[in-house]
């Protein structure tokens, strides 16, 4: 990613999978050889090893982790929620729901975000592609699970 960030024209926010490895979130399978970025609608981007995802983003869905730029963590769980299996998206939400007894685990870079974070923007992304598989997931992962 540090290379693909290096040598773009315009700069790659990573996402998905990709940005769920910066963030130090859990995933069920192996991220794979290919890398998610996002670019904007209008502009077309191929390029082998990289998955362009084309969406417009605003400043408070991207942030700079480790010199990169990525989607928020509640953006990157949601974009894997709307995209991956029922099984991996509960393991992704699973780990980043807050539950009063919750504590960090020692070996998770990842944050915690409360569910209504999540609710609120499933709701402002009505009609987007993978919206019910997400509240599926949502509906059923629950932060006190490990």
């Amino acid at each position: 990613m540090h290379a693909i960030a290096e040598t773009r024209r315009v700069d790659a926010v990573f996402s998905h999978a990709s940005a769920a490895v910066i963030h130090g979130i859990p995933l069920l399978d192996r991220p794979g050889d290919i890398v998610h970025a996002i670019t904007e609608p209008k502009t077309r981007r191929r390029a082998s090893g990289i998955a362009w995802h084309r969406r417009q983003l605003d400043g408070s869905q991207v942030e700079m982790r480790d010199g990169l730029l990525v989607t928020t963590l509640t953006e990157t769980v949601l974009d894997l929620a709307r995209s991956e299996s029922f099984a991996s998206a509960v393991v992704t939400l699973d780990a980043v729901l807050g539950h009063e007894s919750k504590r960090p685990r020692w070996d998770s870079r990842a944050g915690i975000v409360d569910r209504t974070e999540f609710e609120a923007l499933l709701e402002s992304l009505t009609g987007a592609s993978g919206i019910r598989r997400a509240r599926h997931a949502l509906a059923f992962a629950d932060g006190r699970a490990e």
